[in-house]
């Protein structure tokens, strides 16, 4: 108890010092911004006898500048701090100094980098490990980047690494006229995230969109040669998503998201449709998901509603029916809520 009492003095004490320089910050009209989000969701198990339940939370709170100008110089810099039950970390999200001269530009960051950003089918909900992040693969980047614009072209180079992957290296080419984006790269990691060996990655990102549809799609082959301790691998990674809008309140969603690897002949796929739809503050979404995990397949039947309370301060409450080929079924229901300012 005098453990918990400690800990929650300290955890006050943080938030006191932290809303004091958001305060003043904010009173010198810096560029700042705040973006609170949580959830708390409980899990029944074995929906026919012998329940069990399971409580999961997650609380994350940024805090940052985007962008300060300072003699041509931009700066962005991101605090986030992260709970999950009693464990709780601040770490940069990130930090990047861009200078730009004419259509060139130098970029030295600390960031997460990587590819397929967007997609509702991993941004639905707060408390999706993939929520913001880049769900086609990501490492962390320490480094150096500079890029060249060439009207609607541009051509990007870094090279950086971490303690994790060691050396990085990256080149990008980004055309990006009207309601189209298309974006090919190739990435070389000294070592993979899982695997002690080296790793090539070469792709592509692509995204239409306009007043009614909208297609992102992305994809990656990925090259891991034979090391002292695995045998050669590849595999690709394919995430597609469709969007069409009946009216502006009513939008369907088609998502997948595919990994195929070469030597084993095996896939894990992911499959969603999503219907969302709007009328004044409420916001709704209803769907099913079949997904593969360790050993079985899932169906997932989800409906989440959101309510702006008033602008930028957000609630919802969620649920989803867990339906397994192997094991009990299972019914997940939450609470999240989202504010932002800036």
């Amino acid at each position: 108890m005098n453990y918990l009492f400690k800990l929650r003095l300290k955890r006050a004490a943080l938030t006191i010092i932290l809303s004091i320089n958001i305060s003043l910050l904010l009173s010198i009209k810096l560029p700042v911004f705040l973006d609170w989000r949580s959830s708390n969701s409980y899990a029944y198990y074995g929906l026919d006898e012998n329940d069990i339940s399971a409580m999961n939370e997650l609380y994350k709170v940024r805090v940052g500048i985007d962008t300060l100008f300072n003699n041509g110089i931009g700066i962005k810099v991101a605090l986030t701090n992260q709970e999950e039950r009693l464990f709780s970390q601040t770490v940069f999200d990130y930090a990047i100094i861009n200078y730009r001269y004419n259509k060139a530009s130098v970029q030295l960051s600390m960031k997460d980098y990587g590819y397929g950003k967007n997609f509702l089918l991993y941004n639905r909900r707060f408390d999706n490990p993939w929520y913001g992040r880049n769900a086609l693969f990501e490492y962390r980047w320490h480094g150096l980047e500079i890029s060249y614009d060439a009207g609607k072209n541009r051509l990007t180079a870094g090279i950086g690494g971490n303690e994790i992957n060691q050396f990085i290296c990256h080149a990008d080419y980004n055309f990006k006229p009207d309601y189209l984006e298309l974006n090919l790269f190739t990435v070389y990691a000294q070592e993979d995230n899982q695997y002690t060996t080296d790793i090539y990655n070469v792709g592509s990102e692509f995204l239409i969109d306009n007043n009614f549809l909208s297609l992102q799609s992305c994809f990656s082959y990925n090259y891991l040669p034979e090391s002292k301790h695995h045998p050669e691998m590849d595999y690709w990674h394919v995430i597609n998503e469709l969007a069409i809008v009946f009216v502006p309140q009513i939008k369907l969603s088609l998502s997948s998201d595919h990994q195929t690897y070469a030597k084993n002949n095996k896939t894990d796929y992911l499959y969603e449709g999503c219907l969302s739809f709007s009328i004044k503050r409420w916001q709704n979404n209803i769907g099913v998901r079949k997904q593969t995990i360790p050993l079985e397949k899932v169906y997932t039947y989800f409906a989440d509603v959101n309510y702006t309370l008033v602008k930028n301060l957000e609630i919802g409450l969620f649920s989803d029916y867990n339906n397994l080929t192997i094991s009990k079924d299972y019914l997940k229901i939450g609470f999240q809520a989202r504010y932002t300012l800036k």
